[in-house]
């Protein structure tokens, strides 16, 4: 494709900006994933669930890339985490009753710090997949950039890259 102006030039890198974005997000959630599964869910089974709902690992999403103040974000986040309710045990999948959990990122901090013990459905250990996904970005976050730009042809010799949370 032949670019005639610098507005089309814009138009195009933008389009192509967000589909690296959208591919540093997902590879960021991919590892998450796996992260929670090793640390979240590795622990022996035990008590009134004889399998797991994996509803935690598989609430965390990306959004779709959007440019914001001349930046393209993407969020990952896991504020559509939804309890199921068990009529078996007469209890949400995670927390009872008696001591519900009042929010996701409640509930992540009950998962990363052993925050509240064993009364959510799971052992009260303490597995920081938080902090562990943190580390991985913090070593991988370079690479999955140039990685993700050569994958979707945008060549970039040298580039300052960073994220952050909210």
């Amino acid at each position: 494709m032949l670019i005639n102006n610098p507005t089309e030039f814009y138009v195009q890198a933008n389009m192509v900006l967000a589909k690296v974005t959208d591919g540093i997000a997902k590879e960021l959630l991919k590892a998450l994933q796996d992260i929670i599964d090793e640390n979240v869910y590795s622990y022996q089974l035990t008590g009134d669930w004889d399998n797991r709902t994996y509803e935690f690992k598989n609430s965390w999403t990306t959004s779709v890339p959007e440019w914001i103040g001349g930046w393209c974000e993407s969020q990952i986040d896991n504020q559509s985490f939804d309890f199921t309710w068990s009529k078996e045990r007469n209890a949400w999948s995670h927390g009872n009753n008696h001591k519900p959990v009042e929010s996701n990122d409640g509930f992540n901090e009950i998962i990363d710090n052993r925050q509240g013990g064993s009364n959510f459905g799971f052992p009260a250990l303490k597995r920081p997949y938080y902090d562990e996904w943190l580390q991985y970005i913090d070593l991988n976050f370079d690479r999955i950039v140039k990685e993700q730009c050569i994958a979707n042809n945008f060549p970039v010799e040298m580039a300052t890259t960073f994220y952050s949370f909210d």
